[in-house]
Parts: structure tokens; C-alpha cells; sequence
């Protein structure tokens, strides 16, 4: 029989076990992307030193600490509720949990395979008759639990992109399904790929329009877990590309992940779920809802298809003038353009592409059913750009709270705070306020690898704070512009956005880029948040 009790594979669950469950206890509010701290030293910068005219009502801000602090309940380890991929040994995992105070009647474990289901029984009948031992998939599980759990691990065997078990099917469906606490944490273990031509594929068709991406890929160096700009600032391009181009500066994106191929793949494994979290699942749940649709979308399906056809065809006349109407008629293109806007959408039009069986899998994954993730995909990004070309595809409603808000700003042509707020930001707060967004806290993550047997793997734990603090805290979409009106409340939103944005500006291009309302290193406490190196726990 598979046995999972090499000594470096218990040293890594003793690893994430310990940090999960002091994270979500003992060291709790430090996991909050919300610091009501942190959001009141905004209000201050603001007040005191931007706005010191204005006299602000403290009772405001005490007011939405008192809310915020009560959506984030203190919980002991008992309280913690458990769900994790088994294999034939539930009783690995389970032996730590129950040594750091977690009740077996709060753990769920889950394994879809047989046979391996059949001897994870056998092996916990006499030491832990009581375990929950689930026989299917963790999507599967939370359509039958009333509860939401705080812990997710997801032990996988292969690579996050492998066709035979899904995996980014299996992370997309965690959020999909709101299976998360409002503060909770997924660990993510998978193996290396292979360094294969289809591989090298899949990874630089989806880096490759990234913006920003962490210093290792083009270094090979472990230590540079920093970000950077992508590949066109690096003069990286596509082999059609660079045919032409002096040999000087032929080098393309495909030649830099296969040199540094295990980076890459490491890269992925950390930025896949904040994607799936923050961008994917709240446009697929409010996309996939004909109302939710409605209240931002006046079109009907067939024009909303027209407007995404013309993103993506590049218009072949000039624009003369830099009048609007004219600008608008001749707008297309975009996601070709400025295709470092659009990474995920140009990533799914590579694998489109593609001429290898990994490729043409993924993109039928990504593209099937109703609404699909690229369809989800398309719908996100038309939104994020409808105030440029788009206008007449947002509904009433959007169109006049966009207006208001921009009408209540004191910094609408920028000058005053850091950013100018620019009206995808508004466009980006009611898709998560509506769709369960999840931001990661990337200052709490923690990553490592370690070679088990004869494949190396990769282990994440992401921090997911479901910002309920903010979001539950607004109006529906037609009052945000009657609610940022005051001053008070629109600072503090303000704020929550610059704070998620802190965490996730380099990561996730697409939670509220362009929203800092203080600069990095403005103050010692303005800092984006920073993604440590990963730790090799085969080494002492």
C-alpha cells in the first residue's frame, strides 16, 4: 500500500498545521486585511493632512470599527472547522490537528478515490471511529454542509494544470461554492510538472501579459520573490514576434520559462488561487445570475457578445482628433493592445491557440458550460474598461452612482491623495460587493517546498479575507453615490480599497489597481504587501 510517512512530508504537515491553526487563533487579527488601526491611520492622514479643512464626524469611523471588529469573531481551535484530502491515512493529518486543540466532530477528511477511500476506513476504524471520511469531491461535500469551513487543505499528487485530476477545477470550486469562513485559510500541495514542451506552454501562455511578475522567473534565483515588471518592460516577446528582430534582443518568454522552468511553476501555484478568489468566481456568480447581471448590464446577450467581439478586433483606421465620440467609434482591440490588462483573457486566447493536448484541454475547460470562465472572464474585463469605449454596455444605475461618486470627489482630477480614482474602481467594489470576492493577505502567506520520494512539491497557504467589514458595510449599487457623498463614508471605503489593494497590487491585478489613496513609503506603515521566498523544508 502508498504510505505518506516519509519524514519530511510529516515534517510538512507539522509546518502547516501548527501555522493554519495559530493564524486563525492566537494571531488572528494580524491575518485582517481590514486593520481597523491601519484604516484609522487613513482617516487621520486624510483629515489631518490632505482634507485639514474638513472636520470630520469621529463617530463615523468609531462607528464602522465597532462593525468591523464584529464580523471577525475570535474562534479557539475546537471551534475550527476542518476540511482535507486524506489519501489511505486520514490519521497523518489528523494525529497534528488533535495535538493543537482541533475536535475531530469539526473535520471533515475527503478522498474521491475507491480505493483509497476504502483503506483510509480501515486504517481510522479503531483509532478514529468518529472521523468523517467523505467519498467524493469537495465540491460534492459543501452542496451537503450548512457551515462554512475555515481551513481547506488540498493535498494534490500532480501539477496544478494536470488534466487527469483538475486541480484549478477543484481551487475554482471552493469559491465558486462560498465554502469559505469570512477569514480562512487554503493550503495548496502539488507536484512539479514535468520540464516538457506542453508545459513550458502552459506556463509562459500564462504569464506572458502578466504586468508584474516575481523577480525568480527571469533570475533563477530562489531568494527573488520580489515583483517586477513582466515581459515586454524586459524585452521578452513572442517567437512570431521576434522573428525579424535583431539577434541582440531575440529572446522570447517561452526560452525564459523553460531556463527557469521550477520558478515559474512555483510563481503559479501562488498566483492561480488569488486569481480564481478575487477575479474569476464573483464575475462567474454574477454573470451566472440573471438579475445580479441586470443591475450592471443594460445590453442584451447578443449586443454584450458584439462589444466583447470588438475588444478583440484591432480597428484598422486612425483616430484624427482626440475627440470622444470619435475616439469611441473607432475603439477595438483593447485586449491585444494592451494586452498586460487583460493577462487572463490573452492567456485562454493562447491555449485557444495552442497546438499541444494540454493547451486545447485547458482552453474546452475554461469555455465550456454557461457561463463559462472565459465568458466571466470577457464580462469582468468589458466592465473594468466600459467607462474608456464601453459606456452604453453598463446598466442605468452603474452608469448614474459612477457619475455621482465622481461628482463627490475632492480628488476626481487627481493632486490631492496618491491615485487618481478612476471609475473601474467603483465598477470593481459592487462586482465584489455582490459576487463574494476573496482578497489574499499576502504579507501572511507562507510557501515551501520539499522533495518527497521522487517528485518535488510545492506547498502554499494563503491567507483569504472575505473584506465583509467593507462589504457588507455599503448600500446597494444605486446608492453608492448618495453614500459617497459623505465625506466620512467615502474616506473609509477609500481606505478599505488602498488596503486591498496594499495586499494584492502586484499579485492580483484586479483588486482596485490604481486605488492607494497614500503612497508606499509615504509612512512607515504604507507599504505593499510582500511575498517571502519559499522555504525548502529539506533543509535543516
Amino acid at each position: 500500500m502508498v504510505t505518506y510517512k516519509q519524514d519530511v512530508k510529516e515534517k510538512s504537515r507539522i509546518e502547516i498545521w501548527t501555522k493554519a491553526i495559530k493564524k486563525l487563533t492566537i494571531d488572528r487579527d494580524n491575518q485582517r486585511i481590514l486593520k481597523p488601526n491601519y484604516i484609522r491611520r487613513l482617516w487621520d492622514y486624510a483629515f489631518d493632512e490632505i482634507l485639514p479643512n474638513k472636520e470630520p464626524d469621529e463617530s463615523i469611523i468609531d462607528s464602522w470599527t465597532i462593525f468591523s471588529n464584529s464580523m471577525y469573531e475570535s474562534k479557539q481551535p475546537q471551534q475550527l472547522k476542518i476540511a482535507y484530502f486524506c489519501g489511505p491515512e486520514p490519521e497523518n493529518d489528523l494525529e497534528v490537528m488533535i495535538s493543537l486543540g482541533v475536535q475531530i466532530s469539526n473535520v471533515w477528511a475527503i478522498e474521491s478515490d475507491k480505493k483509497m477511500y476504502s483503506a483510509a476506513l480501515l486504517s481510522a476504524r479503531d483509532k478514529f471511529p468518529t472521523l468523517k471520511i467523505f467519498n467524493g469531491n469537495i465540491s460534492d461535500l459543501i452542496k451537503i454542509t450548512s457551515f462554512k469551513f475555515d481551513i481547506i487543505y488540498l493535498d494534490f499528487t500532480a501539477p496544478l494544470f494536470s488534466k487527469e485530476s483538475k486541480p484549478i477545477l477543484t481551487i475554482n470550486a471552493i469559491f465558486e461554492s462560498n465554502s469559505f469562513s469570512d477569514l480562512g485559510i487554503l493550503v495548496v500541495n502539488s507536484a512539479l510538472p514535468d520540464k516538457t514542451e506542453e508545459n513550458i506552454e502552459f506556463l509562459s501562455s500564462y504569464f506572458r501579459s502578466h504586468a508584474f511578475l516575481e523577480k525568480s522567473i527571469f533570475s533563477g534565483e530562489s531568494k527573488d520573490s520580489r515583483f517586477i515588471e513582466g515581459a515586454d518592460f524586459h524585452g521578452y516577446g513572442d517567437e512570431d514576434e521576434d522573428e525579424d528582430e535583431d539577434e541582440e534582443y531575440n529572446k522570447t518568454f517561452k526560452h525564459l520559462i523553460e531556463s527557469n522552468f521550477e520558478f515559474a511553476y512555483s510563481a503559479f501555484s501562488t498566483n492561480y488561487p488569488t486569481i480564481a478568489a478575487s477575479y474569476i468566481s464573483p464575475m462567474l456568480r454574477v454573470g451566472g445570475n440573471t438579475a445580479l447581471k441586470r443591475m450592471f448590464l443594460k445590453m442584451d446577450d447578443k449586443e454584450i457578445q458584439l462589444a466583447l467581439e470588438k475588444m478583440v478586433t484591432i480597428s484598422d483606421c486612425e483616430i484624427l482628433d482626440d475627440n470622444e465620440n470619435a475616439a469611441e467609434m473607432f475603439s477595438g482591440g483593447e485586449v491585444f493592445e494592451s494586452h498586460e490588462e487583460f493577462p487572463i483573457w490573452n492567456f485562454i486566447l493562447r491555449l485557444k491557440d495552442s497546438k499541444s493536448e494540454l493547451g486545447k484541454y485547458w482552453y474546452q475547460q475554461l469555455s465550456k458550460n454557461k457561463p463559462s470562465y472565459l465568458y466571466s472572464i470577457q464580462l469582468y474585463d468589458l466592465l473594468r474598461n466600459a467607462q474608456n469605449y464601453y459606456q452604453s454596455t453598463l446598466s442605468k444605475d452603474v452608469s448614474k452612482s459612477i457619475n455621482e461618486i465622481i461628482s463627490s470627489l475632492p480628488d476626481k482630477h487627481g493632486g490631492i491623495f496618491c491615485d487618481v480614482p478612476l471609475p473601474h474602481l467603483w465598477i470593481e467594489l459592487a462586482l465584489n460587493h455582490l459576487g463574494n470576492a476573496y482578497h489574499v493577505n499576502t504579507d501572511a502567506h507562507w510557501r515551501a517546498k520539499y522533495r518527497a520520494k521522487s517528485r518535488s512539491m510545492y506547498l502554499d497557504l494563503f491567507v483569504f479575507d472575505n473584506c465583509r467589514a467593507l462589504y457588507d458595510w455599503l448600500p446597494m449599487i444605486n446608492l453608492y453615490g448618495k453614500d459617497m457623498a459623505t465625506i466620512e463614508r467615502q474616506i473609509i471605503v477609500r481606505a478599505c480599497m488602498d488596503a486591498i489593494t496594499k495586499q494584492n497590487h502586484y499579485s492580483s491585478f484586479f483588486s482596485y489597481y490604481g486605488a492607494n489613496l497614500i503612497g508606499v513609503g509615504t509612512k512607515r506603515w504604507s507599504d505593499f504587501g510582500k511575498l517571502d521566498e519559499r522555504h525548502d523544508l529539506n533543509v535543516e
